[in-house]
């Protein structure tokens, strides 16, 4: 997974975070949080959509309704996570007494008339603030078998209307109580980041499951987070065309991971994020300075990248 001997052992690294298993079933990063995968701001912040091409869901992942409108205005209509093509962002329904058809509908991603475990999951998260490491490990237990009454493993649409059922479990207080999310540490982790400057520093930071090394969304996670640009969408995609440009020439080896050495190196993708952020916040207020900004690091990602001790011409 990476040069794990390029970390200085002695820094204060947070504590290894490794993927759960639902995690390793449904996608990276953003899933491990609950996040939109556009802007890595809480799904349940904001109404979220699922992506269709002609009528059919594309893939299970869900993004915030006005990131999918925003990537529409944009031209582009492939999925964050997957790139798979979609035509089509429909709003995910919220389950209420007069909807449960549609709900569910909208919850069975592959159309089997059938909810599993992590179709149910994907959507509790994006409509409830959580703490779904907890309520995972009691569906694989309790919460489940009281709702598949009939043992199949999955739940079938009359199932859900049970009095101990999935409906009356989410419509009530349980969910929201039971499981309630601590959001006091995802803002003292924002508050701690270190400078984007410090690369050595924000790389090992940012590495929370200590592999050594970040893969695209990671870092394009980490830099929404650093400065705080999940709600301005002209940044975001800004942002991620940047480091879009610029990736490919600094993974040198190509297996969509930057180790250590990569980001930290002179010339690397450390400092040319840095000097990226710096040209956007010596901005002018307008969107052309934004877009001159992400054409310059193109250019930059144009210019070979030899490695460590290597200088880049810009």
């Amino acid at each position: 997974m990476g040069c794990g001997h390029t970390k200085d052992m002695t820094a204060t690294v947070p504590e290894a975070r490794r993927p759960c298993p639902i995690e390793q079933q449904c996608g990276g990063v953003a899933a491990e949080y609950a996040e939109c995968t556009v802007c890595f701001e809480p799904l349940c912040d904001m109404p979220c959509a699922m992506l269709h091409k002609n009528g059919a869901r594309v893939c299970r992942h869900l993004i915030h309704q006005r990131c999918a409108e925003s990537m529409q205005c944009a031209g582009n209509y492939t999925c964050p996570e997957c790139r798979g093509p979609f035509d089509t962002a429909s709003p995910l329904p919220r389950l209420g007494a007069c909807n449960p058809r549609e709900w569910f509908a909208a919850v069975d991603v592959d159309g089997d008339q059938r909810l599993d475990k992590n179709e149910v999951l994907t959507v509790l998260k994006a409509q409830y603030r959580l703490d779904w490491r907890q309520l995972e490990e009691h569906l694989d237990g309790e919460l489940w078998q009281l709702w598949d009454q009939d043992g199949s493993g999955d739940l079938k649409f009359e199932e859900l209307f049970a009095d101990t059922g999935l409906i009356a479990y989410i419509t009530g207080d349980h969910v929201a109580k039971r499981f309630a999310a601590d959001t006091s540490a995802t803002s003292r982790a924002a508050a701690e980041c270190p400078a984007l400057e410090n690369t050595a520093a924000w790389f090992r930071y940012w590495d929370t499951d200590s592999n050594g090394t970040l893969d695209i969304q990671e870092v394009q996670r980490a830099l929404m987070k650093t400065f705080n640009l999940g709600k301005e969408m002209q940044r975001v995609h800004t942002m991620r065309e940047t480091l879009d440009a610029v990736w490919p020439i600094f993974d040198l080896d190509g297996n969509g991971e930057i180790d250590f050495q990569e980001f930290t190196a002179p010339n690397g993708l450390g400092e040319t994020l840095a000097l990226s952020v710096a040209m956007l916040d010596r901005k002018l207020p307008n969107v052309a300075t934004a877009t001159t900004a992400a054409i310059r690091l193109r250019r930059m990602a144009s210019q070979p990248y030899l490695g460590p001790g290597w200088d880049v011409c810009v």
